[in-house]
């Protein structure tokens, strides 16, 4: 899903937007872009809700910004790979706890 640059801008939400406005603005643009008249636009949107349907990766969005963040597991993965720093060591023990 690398279309969308910044999916709570393209629904139009704030970061801190819930499961019911998500929805809600989806719903929304998707009546602005209908599939037969803005595929482009009905593509964004998509892509834009399929990640921010799923409360977790909406967090990870909201906290690092990457949309190539699926889970919490994904963001242990990335911090394992980077250099160790004293301040990263109590965080990722808490990411390898809810690791799958």
């Amino acid at each position: 899903m690398a279309g969308v640059r910044d999916p709570f801008t393209t629904l139009g939400i704030g970061t801190d937007a819930g499961d019911e406005e998500v929805r809600a603005a989806w719903l929304a643009a998707v009546r602005r872009h209908p599939p037969d008249r803005d595929p482009e636009g009905f593509r964004e949107v998509r892509e834009a809700y399929a990640l921010l349907s799923d409360p977790e990766v909406r967090l990870t969005q909201r906290l690092f910004g990457r949309p190539g963040l699926r889970r919490l597991g994904d963001l242990a993965r990335l911090f394992e790979a980077a250099p160790r720093r004293a301040g990263f060591a109590p965080f990722r023990a808490l990411l390898r706890e809810r690791a799958p």
